[in-house]
């Protein structure tokens, strides 16, 4: 659970915000979700650490929830990158 979380919080920190193609974001915009991003994951690992001693289901519903959006962050990010690649070339 611990390192799921750290892993989590680590791919928010490096990755966020993930952006798409259709809607760009501009720097201002870039930067305030960074941040709602950043203190919505220290706040959901905080509540995964309380959760693990009493109640365990939903420390695990909660690890499990962060591992998929790590995953789809990693995700967004790759297809970004091939889509940008694409771009260029053409």
């Amino acid at each position: 659970m611990i390192i799921i979380m750290i892993l989590y919080n680590a791919t928010v920190f490096i990755l966020a915000p993930v952006e798409n193609i259709n809607k760009p974001l501009s720097f201002c915009e870039k930067k305030k979700y960074r941040r709602i991003s950043v203190v919505l994951s220290l706040i959901w690992t905080t509540i995964a650490v309380i959760t693990y001693f009493s109640f365990n289901e939903i420390c695990q519903s909660i690890t499990v929830t962060a591992l998929i959006i790590a995953v789809m962050m990693i995700v967004g990010k790759n297809i970004n990158r091939k889509e940008n690649s694409i771009n260029e070339i053409q």
